[in-house]
Formats: C-alpha cells, structure tokens, sequence
C-alpha cells in the first residue's frame, strides 16, 4: 500500500541527482548523459518528489543499461493548465536497441522483457518498470513509452500539481524542502554500516556537502570494530548485511557501551512494512531511514537523534562521482534488487 506525500521539491535538482548517481556507468561504456528542459521548468512543485524520483531513476537505469553507444536524455517539460494546475512531463531517452510495438504494449506489466537473450545479455527481473506504473497510478499520473526496433527509445511520466508559492514554502519550513540550505553549525563524526558501494556513495555525497565525517563499515562486524576503535556521534545501520545484519551489530554495540552512555543508531533499510520500525527500536535502535535515501528525511533524523544545531545542506551540486570511479554492474543488480524490495506491490 502506497502512501503519497505533498509537499515541496525542486524537480530539476531530481533530474541533476539522477543524473549524477549513473554519470560513472554511463562514462564507463563511453554513452553522453544529458539533462534538457523545455520552455520554463518551475523551481517548486508540490507533489511525492520520492515516488517521482524512483521513477526517473528506473527510466534513467534501464536506458543506460540497453544502450551501448550514443546518449541518454532526460528532458523536462511543463505547462500550466486553465485551472492553475502544473502538467509536467520526464521523458529519458536513449540511442539504445529500441524495441518493438509487440513488446511495448507489455513492458509496463510485471516479467515482461523482450526475449529470453535480453534478460542473459543485461540481466534483471521485469519488475522495474510495472512497479514505475504502479508508482504514477497513485500519483495520478501516468507513464508510457515510445520506440522503434534500433532507433532506440523514450520512457516518460506525466503528472499534474499545484505550484509553491513564497508563502507555502515559508509555511512548509526548510525541512521539507529537497532543495534548500537551513542554519546549524554542528558536524558529525559519523559510522556508516553499509555493504552497498551505490548506496555508500549516495550517502557519502548527501553528508558530505554538509561538512560531516564519514567512515564506512562493509558489514556488521566491521561496524562494531569501527565502533570499538573511536567515538562516533551516530551510527547509521544497514539492516540486512552479510555476515553480521544490522540488528545483530546494534545488539553487540549496545552491550558494549556503558550504561549512561548510548549512540544514536539510525536504521538504514528498505523494509517498509508495519511493525518494522518497532522491531527496529526493540532491538536498541534509535530512529528509522528508509531507502532509497531521501536527503530532508535522513537530515532529519539526524536532528532529531544529534540536536537541532547539526549542519544540514543539500542545495548544491552533486559532488564529482569520477572520484568515486565506475560503478560495477554487480553493484547496480544488488540496488535495483533493493528498490524491487521496496516498491514490489503485496498480493
């Protein structure tokens, strides 16, 4: 059961973060990944920036991944109806293998791809993109696609909202803003448990703007030595790691620590059922993140477990991801199988 949100985002700083997490692996096999925007895209709508954002991240992923020379665009549109309303329109189109009309009236229903030699070729579940129309169908909005066998092809999302005005925005805080800057003076020392190099790198480019500290922990055992060998302000715990899982590396870390002494442990993980974050906190953790990442949520908790003063800035560009190098093909399976956790209807 999905649940939407209305509040505030900036849709073309969307648009630079996606572009931004797959610019490596689009340089890696040489592809241009380009970024348009037709006639005035509005700083501020008002609608799910997360549920938008998995979607162009799914669009921008699938035509990377069947695309082997040439460009990936993603292209923002809007128009403003007779009823003040905002039709806006992301399209992401690539010079990829394009596909039939046979095979596009089935690509938004679930373990639909176009043969057997596709899924051995680049892999995947089918998933994405049914989840994607399940995504717009509670947005109210819609998604299609457009293409032809070798001339590649155009995945887009339509959605209308209403526009920010200074006053909502004023109303709705700096918190709830994706595209903002807000005062705090405090920088973490932070212990990121987290096996996922793509998911390492979204959270390592969020905090760093703000000027926080980070160390990595690639399982739950790692965590606890990390922990053991120097202070940390907070803790943020992937549940499901190899080794050791998050819930287990809390356990430990909580009876090492002295009693009147307790870090903050905020869980990271894309379980999203009811009674998760209880089963979270029973096992000694202190806040709850979902993923995929949304910045406003985890400064958030950030706040809420380190103090209001804590430095929170996510209005910049995204930091250069060449120094982080390309990512591998295997890293980008394991995160679409997070997001195909997250997202997968229930029956």
């Amino acid at each position: 059961k999905l649940e939407i949100e209305r509040i505030p985002f900036d849709l073309r700083q969307i648009a630079s973060d996606t572009a931004a997490l797959w610019e490596p692996h689009a340089a890696a096999k040489g592809i241009g990944l380009r970024i348009h925007t037709e006639g005035i895209v509005l700083p501020l709508l008002e609608s799910d920036p997360t549920r938008i954002k998995q979607i162009i991240f799914n669009f921008a992923s699938n035509a990377i991944k069947f695309t082997d020379a040439g460009n990936v665009d993603i292209t923002l549109t809007q128009t403003k109806l007779d009823n003040g309303k905002i039709h806006t329109r992301c399209s992401v189109r690539d010079s990829g293998i394009g596909k039939d009309s046979e095979t596009l009236r089935g690509l938004f229903k679930p373990f639909t791809q176009a043969d057997r030699s596709v899924t051995r070729k680049y892999g995947g579940t089918g998933l994405g993109l049914a989840i994607c129309r399940n995504l717009a169908d509670a947005l109210d909005g819609e998604v299609g696609a457009e293409s032809a066998p070798g001339s590649g092809s155009e995945f887009w999302l339509t959605f209308v909202s209403a526009e920010m005005n200074a006053d909502d925005v004023e109303k709705a805080g700096p918190k709830e803003l994706m595209n903002a800057e807000t005062g705090g003076k405090k920088a973490l020392r932070i212990l990121v448990a987290e096996d996922n190099k793509v998911n390492q790198f979204v959270i390592e480019t969020i905090l760093s703007r703000a000027d926080h500290t980070l160390e990595f922990a690639n399982n739950g055992n790692e965590a606890i030595a990390a922990f053991v060998r120097s202070p940390f302000d907070v803790v943020l715990m992937d549940i499901q790691m190899p080794y050791l899982d998050g819930i287990t590396a809390t356990t430990r870390i909580r009876e090492l620590e002295a009693e009147n002494v307790r870090t903050p442990i905020i869980a990271l993980t894309a379980n999203a059922m009811a009674g998760d974050r209880e089963r979270y906190i029973a096992a000694g953790m202190s806040d709850y993140v979902s993923k995929p990442i949304d910045p406003p949520e985890l400064f958030a908790a950030l706040r809420r477990q380190c103090g209001e003063d804590v430095t929170v800035r996510y209005d910049l560009p995204i930091a250069d991801p060449t120094v982080a190098g390309p990512v591998e093909i295997s890293d980008l399976d394991e995160i679409f199988d997070g997001y195909d956790d997250l997202l997968r209807p229930s029956a």
